[in-house]
């Protein structure tokens, strides 16, 4: 089997999110695959760089022209087989400096410019990753004149223990539920948990919320509910202590405006808690719907969540166990190292087939986007991080 040299490209390393665990994944598991793997990590500051970590040093006060100068730098000596982009972060401005011979984006996350993101990438990949049907689809509609076997589907993993929780009957008792996951605004809005809390008060729902995890918003949180005894915050937590806390829940709340297909999700069902949320479109979705229809909620409305609750509440206890049960088989797939097997035998056909991203390309013409802060590009002119060196789909951008 021959080695193959990969670099994984994204924004962040260390933090909670599940594209950081999934990278963290990678460096452990992927040698056994014969995959040698690095990560260039662009916004996490340089003294956290290791042998198999390189950090960038980025803030959001670089811009896509500083970018591009600290990224030729950092690949001077590194010519990897295959660039991994997660999520295309920086793939239109950075391709043409990258030195792989193939490249592949690897999508995690449904967002609001999905479409273009999909575009942004016609022509400078080989392959694309997503880690939901959902996903898969809109990259077919994106890219219609990429082969749709170069568009593949993962079983996103999660590394569950061996033991699942126990739950006792939800009758007579609250019932217990929580927020999993990044403590942040956008995408998980978890702004919104204090009225989703005031609306189980005002429908008097006998329950205690716990919210588990870390993020700018947890001090605003921890402020706006320090009032209320029946929210609980554990802050982040590994290994054994965050599943014993996600394992003694009854029910994830999900609140985002948009998923791919959240790691939380797959670990809650896993260990039986049932999953209530959102009808947004993602690829939780159709796990939720299968587990139970109604445990999917109309976004943002809070009363149809406490009527979920009084219903399980309500809900004989081998209905119950039945409902979490489904959840533990939907959860299976993800298990073991079906994700592991799926990634090297794509990464390894990509490599093998013949290359259709572009090689070589005109030099990066002037752009006065490249020359605004990723924080005002950010907020005002969001389409200045699609900016490629080409001008043949601008007009798509």
């Amino acid at each position: 089997m021959n080695q193959i040299r990969l670099t994984h490209y994204f924004t962040f390393s260390r933090s909670l999110g599940g594209v950081e665990s999934i990278l963290r994944r990678h460096l452990t598991r992927d040698l056994s695959s014969g995959i040698e793997s690095k990560i260039l990590a662009f916004f996490e500051p340089e003294q956290f760089s290791s042998a198999r970590i390189g950090c960038l040093g980025l803030t959001w006060r670089d811009c896509v022209a500083s970018a591009r100068r600290k990224f030729r730098h950092a690949l001077r000596e590194a010519q990897p087989d295959v660039a991994i982009y997660h999520n295309s972060w920086g793939l239109p401005f950075l391709a043409d400096l990258d030195k792989a011979t193939r490249r592949i984006s690897l999508i995690h996350t449904d967002a609001p410019n999905i479409t273009q993101l999909f575009a942004s990438g016609e022509g400078l990949v080989d392959g694309i990753m997503c880690v939901s049907d959902q996903l898969a689809a809109q990259a077919r509609r994106s890219l219609p004149l990429l082969d749709p076997s170069r568009i593949t589907v993962l079983p996103y993993p999660i590394s569950a223990p061996d033991q699942t929780a126990h739950h006792s009957p939800m009758q007579n008792r609250p019932v217990v539920c929580g927020f999993v996951g990044r403590v942040i605004k956008e995408q998980k809005r978890v702004d919104r948990l204090p009225r989703l809390c005031e609306t189980l008060d005002r429908n008097k729902i006998d329950y205690r919320f716990e919210i588990l995890g870390d993020g700018p918003m947890r001090k605003g949180l921890e402020q706006r509910f320090r009032k209320n005894p029946k929210v609980v915050f554990h802050g982040r937590k590994e290994g054994d202590a965050y599943w014993q806390a996600l394992g003694g829940w009854d029910a994830a709340i999900f609140v985002s405006d948009y998923e791919g297909l959240p790691i939380s999700l797959i670990e809650a069902l896993s260990q039986g808690v049932l999953p209530i949320y959102p009808s947004i479109q993602s690829g939780g979705d159709p796990y939720t719907a299968k587990v139970r229809p109604d445990l999917l909620y109309p976004p943002e409305d809070f009363e149809a969540v406490a009527n979920v609750l009084k219903t399980l509440q309500k809900t004989p206890e081998q209905e119950i166990r039945s409902l979490r049960e489904v959840g533990r088989r939907l959860a299976a797939p993800h298990c073991g190292d079906s994700y592991e097997r799926a990634f090297s035998q794509f990464v390894r056909q990509i490599a093998e087939w013949p290359r259709i991203s572009s090689s070589e390309m005109p030099p990066r013409p002037f752009y006065i986007s490249d020359y605004c802060p990723f924080a005002a590009l950010r907020r005002f002119h969001y389409r200045g991080f699609f900016r490629r060196n080409d001008d043949s789909i601008r007009q798509r951008l």
